[in-house]
């Protein structure tokens, strides 16, 4: 697994949160930001996919996938091509 973390010219940090850097940044004051919203959606007959909504980012919603470690990849994917995460 890649984790991508930017460090700004004002010394911010920014990251994709991942339990990997909880103790990482244990203790430190932090301000956690939505990205999207990655959820279900059963609009299918005995089918559940997946969304990525991105409109916390000003981004689009990215789908359907069939699981949500596939939905969860393309907002990375995403964040990494726009953002610069």
């Amino acid at each position: 697994m890649e984790l991508d973390i930017v460090i700004e010219a004002d010394g911010g940090v920014r990251f994709v949160a991942d339990d990997l850097l909880a103790e990482v940044f244990d203790g430190e004051q932090q301000a956690t930001r939505r990205a999207s919203f990655v959820e279900p959606d059963a609009d299918l007959i005995n089918e559940t996919r997946w969304m990525a909504d991105l409109a916390p980012m000003a981004g689009p919603v990215l789908g359907p996938f069939r699981t949500r470690a596939v939905a969860l990849a393309a907002e990375r994917n995403w964040l990494r091509q726009e953002r610069g995460l």
